[in-house]
């Protein structure tokens, strides 16, 4: 998840996609608000009850790059 506006935007895309059963990860310095409290809010809401949150976006990337090595040695 990224955007603007943590706390309406990005959290109300993120509980849809969450109770349509899809795993939310949300980088850091990917979104943003615009009262600091009502962001850090919404990222604790999601450590504790709907996916993780990582440094940055680029932590994302190493993880599907992982991934899919590990799918495609399952596949040969």
């Amino acid at each position: 998840m990224t955007g603007v506006s943590t706390n309406v935007c990005v959290e109300s895309t993120l509980l849809d996609g969450y109770f349509n059963g899809y795993y939310i990860v949300m980088p850091e310095d990917c979104i943003d608000a615009k009262e600091r409290n009502l962001h850090d809010a919404t990222l604790m809401n999601v450590r504790m009850y709907f996916g993780d949150v990582v440094g940055t976006g680029a932590e994302i990337a190493e993880i599907w790059a992982v991934d899919s090595r590990s799918t495609a040695s399952l596949s040969t």
